[in-house]
Protein backbone atom coordinates (compact mmCIF):
# COMPACT_ATOMS: atom_id res chain seq x y z
CA UNK A 1 0.00 0.00 0.00
CA UNK A 2 1.45 3.35 -1.03
CA UNK A 3 1.68 6.40 1.19
CA UNK A 4 -1.22 8.14 -0.58
CA UNK A 5 -3.41 5.06 -0.17
CA UNK A 6 -2.55 4.88 3.54
CA UNK A 7 -3.42 8.54 4.03
CA UNK A 8 -6.68 8.13 2.13
CA UNK A 9 -7.57 5.06 4.22
CA UNK A 10 -6.84 6.95 7.46
CA UNK A 11 -8.93 9.94 6.37
CA UNK A 12 -11.80 7.68 5.31
CA UNK A 13 -11.64 5.88 8.65
CA UNK A 14 -11.66 9.16 10.57
CA UNK A 15 -14.64 10.46 8.59
CA UNK A 16 -16.51 7.19 9.18
CA UNK A 17 -15.86 7.34 12.94
CA UNK A 18 -16.95 10.98 13.17
CA UNK A 19 -20.13 10.18 11.22
CA UNK A 20 -20.86 7.35 13.66
CA UNK A 21 -20.55 9.80 16.55
CA UNK A 22 -22.83 12.23 14.76
CA UNK A 23 -25.37 9.48 14.10
CA UNK A 24 -25.44 8.63 17.82
CA UNK A 25 -26.02 12.19 19.01
CA UNK A 26 -29.67 11.47 19.82
CA UNK A 27 -28.71 8.39 21.86
CA UNK A 28 -25.59 9.67 23.61
CA UNK A 29 -25.39 12.63 25.88
CA UNK A 30 -23.21 15.53 24.88
CA UNK A 31 -20.70 14.51 27.57
CA UNK A 32 -20.48 10.99 26.12
CA UNK A 33 -19.92 12.38 22.65
CA UNK A 34 -17.18 14.69 23.96
CA UNK A 35 -15.49 11.81 25.79
CA UNK A 36 -15.59 9.59 22.72
CA UNK A 37 -14.24 12.34 20.47
CA UNK A 38 -11.47 12.97 23.00
CA UNK A 39 -10.55 9.27 23.01
CA UNK A 40 -10.49 9.27 19.21
CA UNK A 41 -8.32 12.40 19.09
CA UNK A 42 -5.89 10.94 21.64
CA UNK A 43 -5.67 7.71 19.62
CA UNK A 44 -5.02 9.68 16.43
CA UNK A 45 -2.37 11.79 18.14
CA UNK A 46 -0.68 8.62 19.44
CA UNK A 47 -0.83 7.11 15.96
CA UNK A 48 0.71 10.24 14.45
CA UNK A 49 3.45 10.19 17.11
CA UNK A 50 4.25 6.56 16.25
CA UNK A 51 4.31 7.40 12.55
CA UNK A 52 6.55 10.40 13.24
CA UNK A 53 8.91 8.27 15.30
CA UNK A 54 9.00 5.61 12.59
CA UNK A 55 9.75 8.28 9.99
CA UNK A 56 12.57 9.70 12.17
CA UNK A 57 14.01 6.20 12.59
CA UNK A 58 13.82 5.68 8.83
CA UNK A 59 15.54 9.01 8.13
CA UNK A 60 18.25 8.22 10.70
CA UNK A 61 18.86 4.87 8.98
CA UNK A 62 19.04 6.62 5.59
CA UNK A 63 21.55 9.14 6.95
CA UNK A 64 23.62 6.32 8.46
CA UNK A 65 23.64 4.43 5.15
CA UNK A 66 24.59 7.62 3.28
CA UNK A 67 27.54 8.11 5.63
CA UNK A 68 28.62 4.52 5.10
CA UNK A 69 28.38 4.96 1.33
CA UNK A 70 30.48 8.14 1.50
CA UNK A 71 33.09 6.30 3.57
CA UNK A 72 33.10 3.45 1.04
CA UNK A 73 33.53 5.95 -1.80
CA UNK A 74 36.42 7.67 0.02
CA UNK A 75 38.10 4.32 0.67
CA UNK A 76 37.69 3.41 -3.01
CA UNK A 77 39.33 6.67 -4.10
CA UNK A 78 42.12 6.18 -1.57
CA UNK A 79 42.72 2.61 -2.79
CA UNK A 80 42.98 3.88 -6.38
CA UNK A 81 45.52 6.54 -5.36
CA UNK A 82 47.62 4.03 -3.41
CA UNK A 83 47.49 1.60 -6.32
CA UNK A 84 48.63 4.33 -8.75
CA UNK A 85 51.40 5.33 -6.37
CA UNK A 86 52.59 1.73 -5.96
CA UNK A 87 52.14 0.83 -9.64
CA UNK A 88 52.41 4.03 -11.65
CA UNK A 89 51.40 3.97 -15.30
CA UNK A 90 54.40 3.39 -17.53
CA UNK A 91 56.32 1.40 -14.90
CA UNK A 92 57.65 4.30 -12.80
CA UNK A 93 61.38 5.05 -12.73
CA UNK A 94 62.41 1.61 -14.01
CA UNK A 95 59.93 1.85 -16.85
CA UNK A 96 61.24 5.29 -17.72
CA UNK A 97 64.85 4.03 -17.76
CA UNK A 98 63.86 1.03 -19.89
CA UNK A 99 62.06 3.30 -22.37
CA UNK A 100 65.06 5.63 -22.40
CA UNK A 101 67.34 2.68 -23.14
CA UNK A 102 65.07 1.51 -25.98
CA UNK A 103 64.93 4.98 -27.46
CA UNK A 104 68.71 5.28 -27.19
CA UNK A 105 69.27 2.01 -29.03
CA UNK A 106 66.99 3.18 -31.84
CA UNK A 107 68.84 6.41 -32.26
CA UNK A 108 72.26 4.75 -32.26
Amino acid sequence: MGADEEVNAAVTSAIRQLRMIDACRDVWTEADQSRYIRVLLEDWIDELARADEAQCDFMAECAFLACENMQDARLGILEERVDRAENPPGGGVLGFLAQLGVMRTWTS
